[in-house]
C-alpha cells in the first residue's frame, strides 16, 4: 500500500494517531508498504518532522521545492517564503500522486480535492486544540 500524507493540517494534528500508524505500515511484515510525506514544506524541515513527531515515512516530497526546480514563477512573504499562484500550488500533490501510483491520498484543504484522481480523504479533526 502507498499512502500520501500532509504535514500541516493532518499529521500536526494528531502526531500520535500518524506516528502509530505510519509505524505500523513500515513494520508490517512481507508487505512493501509506502508512506509519502506530501506537503509544502522543504527538504531541510524533514529532520524537525522526525524528532518532533515520531514520524515514519518512506518518500518526501515538497511542492515548495518542487516548484522552485521547476523554476515556477512566485514572490516572497513577509518571511522570505516562496508563494505560488493558487493554480500551480493547488493541484502538485495530485499530480504526484498519479505519477507515484499512490492508492489514497490523506490532506485537510479540501480545495485539492477536485485536483486527484487518486482516492482523497479529506482530514478534518474535531475537538481538541
Amino acid at each position: 500500500m502507498k499512502i500520501g500524507l500532509d504535514y500541516h493540517g493532518v499529521i500536526k494534528t494528531s502526531p500520535e494517531f500518524f506516528a502509530a500508524l505510519t509505524r505500523s505500515l513500515l513494520f508490517c511484515k512481507g508487505e512493501d508498504n509506502e508512506v509519502h510525506l506530501i506537503t509544502g514544506m522543504t527538504r531541510d524541515d524533514t529532520n524537525k518532522i522526525k524528532a518532533a513527531d515520531k514520524i515514519g515515512y518512506t518518500h518526501f516530497f515538497s511542492i515548495t521545492d518542487f516548484l522552485i526546480e521547476q523554476n515556477t514563477l512566485y514572490t516572497l512573504d513577509k518571511h522570505n517564503r516562496p508563494i505560488f499562484e493558487e493554480v500551480c500550488w493547488n493541484k502538485v500533490k495530485a499530480d504526484y500522486c498519479e505519477k507515484n501510483k499512490i492508492d489514497i491520498m490523506i490532506d485537510d484543504t479540501e480545495e485539492y480535492g477536485k485536483y486527484f484522481k487518486t482516492p482523497f480523504i479529506l482530514w478534518k479533526k474535531i475537538g481538541g486544540e
